[in-house]
């Protein structure tokens, strides 16, 4: 019997609570079929991480993202260069995770908002699918996706927790 290929398209591997074991794991995971694997960064350090874990394994792939929870203030123009340069990598599948995220208390809208649309921007012009996290968001996202829209953008909803109707007005 051949197993069959799993993909998953959206893991922390590279994050550093799987520094003890992170080879067992992935050992693991080979052993149970899972043929590719997407690591997603949440900021430069862990786009970096992302891309170097990659680098390292002929099945693993990487995104490059800024996370919401990481948006404490506007980023700078020389973060976005960063993680567009880190993005023209080999191995940089997507653009991701990105997106807004109003769960917490601490939050910070304007910022979040504002790096969604510059990561959105981004993937349009690498031509790149995104990963967006949405959580306690929902009309937020729906009205950037749709102002920021370009005919190329696709990707994945990471975080979901709408209902049949918002899955309907992503797609």
């Amino acid at each position: 019997m051949t197993m069959p290929t799993l993909t998953d398209i959206h893991c922390h591997l590279s994050f550093p609570e799987f520094d003890a074991d992170r080879e067992q794991v992935i050992e693991r995971l080979r052993e149970a079929g899972v043929g590719l694997l997407i690591d997603p960064g949440t900021c430069a350090e862990s786009s970096r991480r992302s891309i170097g874990l990659a680098g390292r394994y002929d099945f693993i792939y990487a995104n490059v993202g800024l996370h919401p929870s990481e948006v404490t203030a506007p980023p700078t123009p020389e973060m976005y260069e960063e993680l567009e340069t880190l993005a023209r990598s080999e191995k940089v599948v997507g653009i991701g995770e990105i997106g807004l995220d109003y769960h917490w208390p601490d939050y910070h809208p304007e910022a979040q908002q504002e790096a969604f649309r510059e990561m959105l921007r981004m993937a349009a012009r690498l031509d790149l699918p995104v990963v967006i996290h949405c959580r306690d968001a929902w009309s937020d996202t729906l009205r950037i996706l749709s102002e920021e829209h370009t005919p190329a953008l696709r990707g994945a909803m990471h975080c979901f927790s709408g209902d049949l109707e918002m899955a309907r007005r992503c797609i």
